[in-house]
């Protein structure tokens, strides 16, 4: 009996093990997907629990910049923060380069994740000043697409710009070269062929435009801060050559009065020893006096 209860135990712990085995992995595996498109392209797999489960790193710059980095069970915010940091390291995204940073999901099951990317994004943007934005792509994907995007060296976003507008191009463009085009390019291209993209052409336009927006307005800040900076700076030289004039006009002074000094005293000198020479004349007289006596 006592051997019973003992096995039925072992079972019990046993199927409880099993039972949450299994719901990790059902739980750890992706069940969606986001992709992120500079010129290197990534994958991003989100599992149940919210955290990444992976990344598929889908061209040579993108296996490159991530050499080494696991972000399994990761939170998706620290895992857009290394890549943001690593692109940015590496020169893919500078001040002086405008980029247009893509990222496509399924708002209708990603909603939360794509938020969450898109707030890290442009936080790296803001924080290190850079001349870039966030362009959004809702799509609905299946297998088929992946495999046939990463056949092609793409992520399954890009794929599907560059699968309207080979639907749409005339010039019979190949999918080969359209997918060494960056997302700038493409955008471009669309709107040079009036190609059908026009949702992401108009997010594009007011993205390149509140950019735009943004960097004169911080041009003008540059230059009012430059113009206040140039006031200061001659207020300061004034004032620094008013000290000099005054310590110039001190010490003439006092030069001045030294030598005023020095010839009161010189004449005060000079005043003695005509008193005294007179003084000296004086005492001769007197002793010739008492010598004639």
């Amino acid at each position: 009996m006592k051997n019973q209860k003992k096995l039925f135990t072992c079972l019990g712990v046993i199927a409880v093990a099993v039972i949450g085995i299994c719901t990790w992995s059902y739980m750890s595996k992706p069940v969606k997907a986001i992709s992120f498109d500079v010129n290197p392209s990534f994958e991003i797999e989100i599992n149940r629990f919210g955290n990444v489960a992976g990344i598929n790193t889908v061209n040579e710059d993108a296996k490159e910049l991530l050499k080494g980095y696991d972000p399994t069970n990761e939170d998706l915010d620290d895992v857009v923060e290394v890549i943001m940091n690593r692109l940015i390291n590496a020169g893919y995204v500078k001040e002086s380069q405008r980029n247009c940073i893509m990222v496509s999901g399924s708002k209708s099951d990603s909603a939360n994740a794509l938020k969450v990317v898109n707030d890290e994004v442009n936080e790296a943007l803001a924080e290190n000043n850079l001349k870039s934005f966030v362009l959004n792509q809702d799509i609905q994907f299946n297998e088929k697409m992946v495999e046939d995007a990463h056949n092609n060296n793409v992520s399954f976003g890009k794929y599907a710009i560059i699968e309207k507008l080979l639907n749409d191009d005339e010039d019979n463009i190949t999918l080969e070269e359209l997918s060494k085009y960056s997302i700038d390019e493409l955008i471009q291209f669309a709107k040079e062929n009036k190609l059908d993209v026009d949702e992401l052409i108009d997010e594009y336009n007011d993205n390149l435009e509140d950019l735009l927006e943004d960097e004169k307005e911080r041009h003008e800040e540059q230059a009012e801060e430059a113009r206040e900076k140039r006031e200061d700076e001659a207020e300061a030289e004034e004032d620094r050559l008013e000290e000099k004039r005054e310590k110039e006009e001190d010490e003439r002074e006092d030069r001045e009065d030294r030598e005023e000094h020095k010839y009161e005293k010189d004449d005060d000198d000079e005043d003695d020893r005509h008193d005294s020479d007179h003084d000296d004349d004086h005492d001769e007289d007197d002793y010739h006096d008492e010598d004639d006596d």
